[in-house]
C-alpha cells in the first residue's frame, strides 16, 4: 500500500511558520522572502510572478474567440454554448492565475454577466498587480470591431442590391 502524497495549500500569503507576527508568501512550493504588514488592513499584496510566467493563458484566449461560436447561429439550446462556454473557460483561466501566484484574481463568476464583464475585470486586476494582461482585451476589441464593421458592410451590401434590381437587357 503506497502513502498518499502530501497536498500542498495554494499560493498565498499565510502567518509567518517562524512566529515574525507577519504574513509571508507561500508560492505553492515553499517560503519566499516576501512579508506583508498590510494583511491585518486588507490590502492586497502582489509578489513578482516567476520569471518567464505568461499571464495570458490558453483559457483567456479560449474565451476571446468564444463570441465566434455565435456567428454560427446555434439554435436553441445550443445557442447557450457560447455563454457556458465563456463561464467554463473564465473558472479555468481564474484558477490558472491562482496557480501561477497572482493574488486574489477577478472572480470567474462575473463571466455570468453578458458582455465581456470578466475580461474587462481580468484586465484590470492584472493590470494594477503584475503589470501586465491587456492584450486579450485589446484582441477580443478588435474582432468586435471587425465583426460590426464587416456586418455593417455586408448590411449595405444587401441593402443595395435589393434597392435596385438589375435593369433590364436590351434587344438588339
Amino acid at each position: 500500500m503506497s502513502t498518499p502524497t502530501p497536498v500542498s495549500p495554494p499560493p498565498g500569503w499565510y502567518a509567518d511558520p517562524a512566529g515574525s507576527g507577519r504574513h509571508r508568501w507561500w508560492d505553492g512550493r515553499g517560503w519566499t522572502d516576501y512579508f506583508t504588514d498590510e494583511w491585518w488592513r486588507g490590502a492586497i499584496v502582489q509578489p513578482p510572478l516567476p520569471a518567464g510566467a505568461r499571464v495570458d493563458t490558453l483559457w483567456i484566449w479560449l474565451l476571446v474567440a468564444a463570441p465566434l461560436l455565435t456567428l454560427m447561429h446555434l439554435g436553441g439550446v445550443l445557442g447557450l454554448l457560447p455563454y457556458a462556454l465563456s463561464v467554463l473557460l473564465a473558472a479555468l483561466d481564474r484558477r490558472a492565475l491562482g496557480r501561477l501566484g497572482v493574488v486574489r484574481p477577478f472572480h470567474w463568476a462575473y463571466a455570468f454577466i453578458p458582455a465581456p464583464v470578466y475580461l474587462i475585470g481580468r484586465t484590470v486586476v492584472l493590470r494594477r498587480r503584475v503589470g501586465r494582461g491587456l492584450a486579450p482585451l485589446l484582441t477580443w476589441l478588435a474582432m468586435i470591431a471587425a465583426v460590426i464593421v464587416l456586418g455593417g458592410l455586408a448590411a449595405v451590401v444587401i441593402a443595395v442590391t435589393h434597392a435596385h434590381p438589375a435593369l433590364p437587357r436590351m434587344s438588339s
